[in-house]
């Protein structure tokens, strides 16, 4: 992990102890990048804390009992759509191309 990641985490560590202890009915969410600093005394005000690095290994992880579900959860984000945008045509474009990328792959 580089400084400017860990000085990040730190600085999110301060910011939500800081709002907890200003408005402790706040719920505080944080997302963080690594573990490294999850299991500190400031982390335990947050009600919920999403660590990047944890989620890549559980989806990693949940690849080798299912297989395929890295290519889904990755189809999902790339090709999430606000409600207000038109462009239906966009996704199959995408999925057609990323298909076509991965059969020459092999």
């Amino acid at each position: 992990m580089d400084d400017s990641m860990r000085l990040s985490e730190a600085a999110v560590s301060l910011y939500s102890s800081t709002v907890k202890h200003y408005t402790p009915e706040t719920p505080v969410f944080v997302q963080l990048h690594t573990n490294d600093i999850k299991s500190t005394r400031m982390m335990e005000s947050c009600e919920r804390i999403l660590c990047i690095e944890e989620l890549k290994m559980a989806i990693l992880g949940r690849t080798c009992v299912v297989p395929g579900t890295l290519t889904l959860v990755t189809n999902l984000f790339s090709s999430f759509r606000l409600p207000n945008e038109t462009a239906p045509s966009r996704w199959l474009e995408e999925y057609s191309k990323r298909s076509f990328d991965s059969s020459i792959a092999y």
